[in-house]
């Protein structure tokens, strides 16, 4: 990734999360767009603002997928066995951040919290429908 955007690929956003680059290149995009779908981005709260900033014209929805808390986030964190000390309080004082912009309004076209998995596909659905009017759940 890194190489890409030295060498100049154009991205929608990209931004460095936890010490990796992640990014969404326009061509990725225009693929998607090629082949008459919906392009969804899983991106984080960084990228969302980076694309409102550098593409205000953008036709684009936001959604913000929250946990329940942030008890239960770093709780999830923990049990996976993957986070040192230092990156758990990283991870959980970024995450506060986000939650802090996800919740507040105006900044997500709609909410998505995400405490069971079966309950939170369905409202995903729901929350697609009444965004695109076209969305076939088969296209998940």
């Amino acid at each position: 990734m890194r190489l890409a955007i030295e060498k100049g690929e154009s991205f929608i956003e990209y931004a460095e999360v936890h010490g990796n680059i992640y990014g969404t290149s326009f061509e990725a995009m225009k693929d998607v767009e090629r082949e008459g779908k919906n392009c969804l981005l899983d991106i984080d709260v960084q990228g969302v603002q980076t694309i409102k900033k550098n593409h205000p014209n953008l036709s684009a929805n936001y959604i913000f997928v929250a946990p329940p808390s942030m008890e239960v986030l770093q709780k999830r964190l923990q049990d996976r066995g993957t986070e040192t000390k230092e990156s758990l309080e990283r991870r959980t004082a970024n995450a506060a951040a986000e939650m802090a912009y996800g919740m507040a309004s105006g900044n997500f076209d709609a909410i998505l919290v995400n405490n069971d998995l079966d309950v939170a596909c369905e409202d995903l659905t729901n929350i697609l429908n009444k965004l695109y009017n076209d969305f076939r759940n088969d296209t998940l």
